[in-house]
This record gives structure tokens, sequence and C-alpha cells, in this order.
């Protein structure tokens, strides 16, 4: 399955990524559903 950031369908359909992000949470881009990505290599979510 192909996924599309915020930023990239955006771009895609010449509105803000904030405008998809309501879009999302408003039900109305079927299909969409909420992510959380992190790269491991950068140790972002690591605690001391």
């Amino acid at each position: 399955m192909d996924y599309m950031t915020l930023r990239e369908a955006a771009e895609k359909w010449g509105v803000t990524p904030r405008r998809v992000n309501y879009y999302c949470a408003g039900g109305r881009i079927p299909g969409a559903a909420k992510m959380l990505l992190f790269d491991d290599s950068k140790g972002c979510c690591e605690t001391d």
C-alpha cells in the first residue's frame, strides 16, 4: 500500500498541510489514517 504525507497531499491538491489535517480529522478523506513514523537511527525517541 502506498502512503502520502500531509505535505505531499497538500502539494498535490494545492492546499496547505493544515487544511489536509482538517480534512483528515473531519473524515473527509476516505481511508485516511494517522501514523507516527520516526527514524530509529537518530534516536529521537530514546530516554536517558
